[in-house]
C-alpha cells in the first residue's frame, strides 16, 4: 500500500507525462497510467480528463469500465486535489525540480499562480526550468542546443 503523498506525487507526475509528444503506442501506455493513477489519488479531476482522451478509442470490452470510471469522476464533481494551474490543459513545470511554472507572459489567474516560479524556455526544444536554477541566456541542459529565454 502507498501512502497518500506518494499516490498524489505519482499523480500529479503521470499528468505531466502524458503531456510529452511520444510514439502513440507508449502515449497510450501513459495515459492508461495517467488514468490510474489519478483514480487511485482521488483526482477527479485528472482521471476525467484522460479517461474522455481514451474512451472514444477504447476497445468495447473496455468502454463499460471507462464509462463507470468517468461517471465516478462526475458523481464526485470532477475536483481536483491540485492546485488550480495543474487542472489546465497545458501545465507548465520545471523539466529539472517538476515544480509548477509560469511563463513570463501568463497575468495569474490566481493567488495560487501568483506564487508560481517564472519559466526559462528553450528556444530550440520543448524543455522549460525555473529561472531561479537556470537564468535566462544560458544553454539548455536538455538538449544543448537551444539558449533559455
Amino acid at each position: 500500500e502507498t501512502d497518500p503523498e506518494t499516490t498524489n506525487k505519482l499523480a500529479f507526475l503521470t499528468l505531466l507525462l502524458v503531456q510529452l509528444n511520444l510514439l502513440p503506442k507508449h502515449q497510450l501506455i501513459c495515459q492508461k497510467m495517467a488514468a490510474k493513477k489519478n483514480f487511485e489519488a482521488q483526482n477527479w479531476f485528472g482521471a476525467s480528463r484522460v479517461l474522455k482522451v481514451l474512451l472514444p478509442s477504447a476497445p468495447e470490452a473496455f468502454r463499460t469500465k471507462l464509462e463507470e470510471q468517468l461517471q465516478q469522476c462526475d458523481d464526485n464533481g470532477n475536483t481536483s486535489i491540485f492546485p488550480e494551474p495543474a487542472c489546465r490543459d497545458k501545465i507548465n513545470f520545471c523539466w529539472e525540480s517538476f515544480k509548477l511554472l509560469k511563463i513570463q507572459s501568463d497575468d495569474p489567474a490566481s493567488a495560487e499562480e501568483a506564487e508560481l516560479h517564472t519559466a526559462s524556455v528553450c528556444t530550440y526544444c520543448p524543455a522549460m526550468f525555473d529561472s531561479e536554477l537556470h537564468a535566462p541566456s544560458q544553454i539548455c541542459t536538455m538538449c544543448r542546443f537551444g539558449q533559455l529565454e
